[in-house]
């Protein structure tokens, strides 16, 4: 069983694919960029025939030899300009050369040109048709440019000149993964846990599989693997805590996200969703702290400026609720959410003009949402407007009857009854209590966030 090390201070190339799913994200591990043993030749050198060596690199030429020691110092010391120049020296006098195509692979990723490093790996597999390594590199960069297609030929053929190389399985895994070949993926996740039983990341992205096919207590144990191996291992954590959401745990969800969230403070959806789960608990405090942390990781996320808002409406912070839901339809005009928890803000300022605006927004965009033709009837009826009132809240009451919600039936013929056929004498009745609002779209918001 070989797991290869990265050593030397060599580059380690990372996948920046991450495979958003059901529950999470996949988290790749990509393997580090190798160096065969001996590549970095001794100044002194071997003649074999016709052929120069340099501590088994075979080159018919002495000037490619030596041109490709200078670069390989050069790249040693990180002088990444110069070394560029000597390996095109070294490949000018011998164009087949393989290790040095694959260190020039080397050097266009540090000069952050992944096509040109793509096409040196396979120009040093084309010239050493056993070169383990550079298949391997060929395949990481492959799947970071997303040409699934090549990566996974490349790391299928580390496989079969290298068959314990485990760290291809599990990229070749990562990457029928992100290509919806979840069984394909899943046979060489087990693969790798058949050569490495401490492989921790494979033990998680074969419990995200196997939740997702509704294996839940296999995955369940996959997790918890995991986290036995490496107590330290934030992704497993994050995963195991949203399928103890799924299952209605909340309380062991809020357990395991929040130190998912704690061991990975850069990680922004362990943040989010662990403010998602302190808001569900009505810690609104502590989800609007998780909610600015993911904003701070992640200044796009219009959702997290949306929970933001409705936590702080739940703290009764209204000029907070008011700006996070303003930023949310700077980054997302159409979020009709957002537009309804505008109006809820506008309502419960008593601007009811403005509120019944952003209601009307807010319907534009989801027109049966309930909620919002209930609560302009709410504010029409707070500026004196019995009739229009009346006309939006019989509206807003068959919608409720047509959705099977009963009880907000009930309330509306409530609110007919008591405020527009007999209305209240406004010494008994404040006007902040007559335009009291259906309370924002924390809940369902919440809910549609966890689950997506």
């Amino acid at each position: 069983m070989k797991q290869r090390e990265n050593g030397g201070g060599y580059p380690v190339l990372f996948g920046s694919q991450q495979r958003r799913i059901a529950l999470g994200l996949m988290f790749a591990l990509s393997g580090g960029i190798f160096f065969q043993q001996g590549a970095i030749a001794e100044k002194s050198s071997q003649l074999v025939g016709n052929k120069q060596v340099l501590n088994g690199i075979y080159t018919e030429s002495l000037e490619a030899g030596k041109a490709f020691q200078q670069a390989m110092d050069l790249y040693q010391r990180r002088e990444f300009a110069r070394a560029t120049k000597y390996v095109e020296i070294a490949l000018d006098f011998d164009p087949w050369m393989p290790m040095a195509h694959y260190l020039q692979g080397h050097l266009f990723l540090e000069a952050e040109k992944p096509r040109k490093a793509q096409a040196a790996y396979a120009s040093a597999t084309q010239y050493d048709p056993l070169f383990v390594e550079a298949y391997y590199n060929l395949g990481l960069v492959s799947y970071d440019l997303g040409d699934l297609r090549p990566a996974i030929a490349a790391f299928g053929q580390v496989i079969r000149l290298d068959p314990e190389f485990v760290d291809a399985y599990f990229q070749l895994g990562l990457a029928y993964d992100v290509q919806g070949q979840s069984r394909s993926a899943q046979e060489q996740y087990v693969k790798v846990l058949e050569l490495d039983d401490t492989y921790v990341a494979a033990y998680n992205n074969l419990g995200i599989l196997l939740a997702e096919a509704g294996s839940t207590a296999e995955a369940i144990a996959n997790f918890e693997t995991a986290i036995e191996l490496d107590p330290d291992y934030a992704p497993a954590y994050y995963q195991l805590g949203l399928l103890y959401l799924k299952e209605n745990n909340l309380e062991q969800a809020l357990n395991t996200v929040g130190r998912a969230a704690s061991l990975d403070p850069e990680n922004a959806l362990a943040q989010y969703h662990y403010g998602l789960l302190l808001a569900e608990a009505e810690n609104y405090d502590g989800a609007a702290k998780r909610f600015e942390r993911t904003i701070r990781l992640n200044p796009d996320n219009v959702s997290a400026y949306r929970q933001l808002g409705v936590a702080a409406l739940k703290n009764g912070d209204l000029d907070d609720a008011l700006v996070a839901f303003q930023e949310a339809l700077n980054l997302d005009p159409d979020d009709a959410l957002s537009h309804y928890n505008l109006g809820v803000v506008y309502q419960k300022q008593a601007q009811y003009t403005l509120a019944i605006a952003a209601y009307e927004q807010a319907l534009i965009r989801e027109p049966s949402l309930s909620e919002a033709v209930f609560n302009i009837g709410v504010c029409y009826q707070a500026l004196g407007k019995p009739r229009k009132a009346t006309t939006f809240i019989v509206q807003a009451r068959d919608l409720f009857a047509q959705e099977g919600r009963d009880f907000k039936v009930q309330e509306a013929d409530r609110f007919l009854q008591r405020r527009i056929l007999n209305p209240p004498t406004p010494e008994t009745t404040p006007a902040e209590t007559e335009a009291a609002p259906t309370e924002p779209e924390d809940s369902e918001s919440t809910s549609t966030e966890v689950q997506a």
